[in-house]
Order: structure tokens, then C-alpha cells, then sequence
């Protein structure tokens, strides 16, 4: 199921980007040189494809994406801990959604 993922998601970015397994079932994608909207795009592209996949054989996934430009003022762990909020408010929100950055604050502030 992993090999074929991780197919899926290679197949769909640009040879600069980088796929990292980042934990047990989280994964990273580094998009150089590419807007926050870009990036939602690309997000949300892959959530509709892997929804629409099977896996392994017979499985269906569905996976939430949080995204978050790396801005000038941020520290590496504060811009992963963006992603990490984003992510985490779109499995809130009731998971396979894409949010950004700019939806939390922009919700948190209101």
C-alpha cells in the first residue's frame, strides 16, 4: 500500500519536490519556489486522486493535507509547526480536506 502511494504522489510532482515519510502515517512534501495557493492546489489535486485510488491490492484511502509557505520570519520548527496546525484542523474539521495556513488564522481571528 506504501509502494503504491508513494507511486501515486511521486507520479504527481515535479522532480525538484521532495516526498518524506514523516512519521507512521504522515508524510511531507517540499514544494521549492512554489506559492502557498500552488501548493493548496497541488494538496487538494492529490487528496481528489488518492480518494479516487485503491491501494494494495482493494484499499481505499482518503488523507487530509495541511500547507504552509515557509515565510522569512519563520524558524524551521515554527513553519513545521504551521503545517502541523493546518493538518491538525483539517482532521478536526472531519478529515480528507486540505487547509492552509491562511485558513486557521484567518478563522482564528474571527
Amino acid at each position: 500500500m506504501l509502494i503504491d502511494f508513494a507511486r501515486l504522489v511521486s507520479g504527481r510532482i515535479r522532480s525538484c519536490d521532495k516526498l518524506f515519510r514523516f512519521g507512521g502515517e504522515e508524510f511531507m512534501i517540499l514544494l521549492p519556489e512554489t506559492t502557498e495557493q500552488q501548493a493548496f492546489q497541488l494538496a487538494e489535486s492529490l487528496r481528489v486522486r488518492i480518494e479516487q485510488s485503491t491501494f494494495g491490492g482493494n484499499i481505499h484511502l482518503t488523507c487530509s493535507f495541511g500547507v504552509a509557505e515557509l515565510q522569512a520570519e519563520d524558524t524551521l520548527e515554527g513553519w513545521l509547526q504551521a503545517c502541523d496546525v493546518a493538518l491538525y484542523e483539517a482532521k478536526h474539521k472531519g478529515r480528507n480536506l486540505t487547509v492552509r495556513r491562511l485558513q486557521v488564522v484567518s478563522e482564528a481571528l474571527a
